[in-house]
């Protein structure tokens, strides 16, 4: 649950220790995530790149385009 509370001159959020802890697994986690993301988004692109029907495949990734 989310509580809002008006201060004088900005308005701040109060979050419960339930929430908190799951926004700091998230962010300690979130490395892991982009790796696993990014490591998926090359296995797809890859895979476009040698199919006989694609013609073209823009992916910044490739080291064609570093």
């Amino acid at each position: 649950m989310w509580y809002v509370c008006i201060g004088s001159k900005s308005l701040k959020f109060i979050i419960n220790k339930n929430n908190s802890r799951s926004i700091i697994r998230g962010f300690s986690t979130f490395s892991l995530r982009m790796k696993a993301h990014t490591e998926n988004a090359l296995a797809v692109t890859n895979s476009f790149k040698n199919h006989v029907e694609v013609t073209q495949v823009i992916y910044l990734a490739f080291e064609c385009y570093a």
